[in-house]
């Protein structure tokens, strides 16, 4: 316990160092090394040593990531690697995804009250220790706190009664309050806990009851009313697939009162709630041997609707592209790709599964493994870099107009490569170029800012910062100086010779700006 007591207080003085009053950068690249560190130091018996140095190495890796770009998936996927770590090196590996969200439960309602419960049981067990040593051969909490009742007693009046005193204390006083502040001691107290948790604490799960609940158990439908329900649903499924194929697919004319747009948005994110849930209903329509003949004609059916709801996320994914190539492309639009992607995985590995006679543990397990692998690729991947050039590459390959600068703004400082692109374009006026400039200009001040503190910086802000900042404009606009009227997506016309099917839709509607500009 004095080695987790001794890296505690160690962790607490490298993160108020850190942390304290301070973004999030390189900082939180070396506290994952540094509590990784920790760890090894005071668990050097581990149980499952090839777990925890693949885990460390994730972690590593992730630090690395801090260290280029910081993000916040970076930090949640971070914190929840090293919590894995830890509690990995205590209690085991565990390959359960149920045990591990009851484990990470226990940690976030219990872990920061394991600091006072430790403490409180060290003073009871220290409590009884002494009824069995001699007097005077150990310290005493209640004579030590009478002793320092009776020197703040004399202090007090010798203040009072001696000036020089008192200003020697007063002086004291403010220099401690000077460097120690109120928040800072909350900073101390609130991350104390966590550290401890994270050094000490164990789940400690207990073993589920294996008789189910009564009234709560799922009631299976009899098979004849199964292969009615898998009919009926494949019969309205293929009703949509057949008309996104005739309109998406096809670019067939779309019927009197609906605009492509509309048509394009709406079901990008609808229908994949739709192919979640089916997919859920197909999980708990497996057939089984009690099924008896009709468990071939169930499994027909279910693979047949997994195939459907694989082609209805696919239009979902093309209609979103429709939508980003006809106006521009997001942070949600892409998040909105990447979730569609992992739905139609996902659906890909229940027909794997249901084709290979697989149980729903190794689909979970299989599921959580694809989506670690994305979210940890995602880490390291430059999702503001992408869109800034892919708007850009979008705006001059179809005309003269510019795209949404201000959304440049949105993006930050990662934006510069492709405002530089577009002045480096002689297609554009002299109030378009002003506009460039006086969005460069405000994307360079912001990234003086990632650098002014050492701890937020991050190898890709000093990229930015050194290759960028001997461009700055020789006259750069004056303070107060209001910019012009940016560029929107109003002004940016579409090329109908390179539209793709449903881009021309579009133009032919008219709607060239961006009816869901937040979306």
């Amino acid at each position: 316990m004095a080695i987790d007591l001794f890296w505690t207080v160690a962790l607490l003085l490298i993160f108020d160092i850190l942390f304290y009053r301070s973004g999030l950068g390189l900082n939180f690249a070396l506290g994952l090394a540094a509590t990784t560190l920790a760890l090894w130091v005071t668990h050097p018996n581990v149980r499952d040593k090839r777990i925890a140095y693949r885990l460390s190495f994730a972690v590593g890796g992730l630090a690395l990531a801090a260290a280029i770009d910081y993000g916040p998936l970076v930090l949640h996927l971070g914190t929840a690697l090293t919590i894995a770590l830890a509690l990995t090196m205590r209690e085991g590996w565990i390959p359960s995804p149920r045990d591990w969200s009851r484990r990470f439960g226990h940690v976030l309602l219990r872990g920061w009250f394991s600091a006072p419960r430790d403490a409180f049981r060290a003073l009871r067990i220290r409590e009884r220790r002494m009824v069995r040593r001699p007097a005077g051969s150990h310290l005493d909490l209640r004579q030590t706190a009478i002793i320092g009742a009776i020197g703040f007693v004399f202090s007090l009046l010798f203040a009072l009664a001696n000036p020089i005193f008192a200003d020697f204390v007063g002086r004291s006083t403010d220099w401690l309050t000077r460097r120690i502040a109120f928040s800072r001691i909350l900073f101390w107290i609130f991350l104390s806990g966590w550290v401890w948790a994270l050094l000490r604490f164990r789940a400690r799960l207990k073993a589920p009851k294996t008789r189910p609940i009564p009234g709560l158990a799922i009631r299976r439908l009899d098979p004849s009313y199964t292969l009615g329900c898998l009919w009926m649903c494949n019969g309205i499924f293929a009703i949509n697939s057949g008309l996104d194929l005739f309109y998406l697919w096809g670019e067939a004319p779309l019927p009197d009162g609906m605009t492509y747009a509309q048509f394009a948005h709406r079901g990008a994110y609808l229908l994949v709630l739709t192919a979640l849930l089916a997919a859920a209903f197909i999980l708990t329509m497996t057939p089984r041997r009690e099924d008896g003949a009709a468990a071939p004609r169930i499994r027909g059916l279910l693979h047949l609707w997994t195939f459907q709801n694989v082609l209805l996320t696919c239009s979902s994914m093309r209609r979103l592209w429709i939508y980003v190539d006809a106006y521009q492309l997001t942070r949600l639009r892409l998040a909105a790709a990447i979730w569609m992607a992992l739905v139609a995985m996902g659906l890909i590995l229940i027909f794997w599964s249901r084709w290979r006679h697989r149980d729903n543990r190794w689909l979970v397990i299989a599921n959580c493994r694809v989506c670690f692998a994305v979210l940890y690729f995602c880490c390291f991947f430059d999702f503001e870099g992408f869109i800034s050039n892919y708007n850009a590459t979008n705006a001059l390959a179809r005309s003269k107009a510019l795209p949404d600068l201000q959304y440049f703004r949105v993006l930050g400082p990662k934006s510069l490569p492709a405002v530089d692109r577009l002045l480096d374009e002689g297609r554009f006026d002299a109030s378009q170029r002003l506009q460039l400039t006086f969005v460069r200009e405000d994307l360079l001040q912001e990234a003086s800012k990632w650098n002014e503190d050492w701890r937020t910086r991050t190898l890709r802000s000093l990229n930015i910062w050194t290759r960028w900042y001997a461009r700055l404009p020789d006259e750069p606009r004056a303070a107060g100086e209001p910019p012009p009227a940016r560029a929107t997506n109003a002004a940016m016309p579409l090329d109908g010779s390179r539209a793709e099917p449903g881009k021309r839709e579009i133009e032919r509607e008219g709607q060239t700006q961006d009816p869901f500009p937040n979306d």
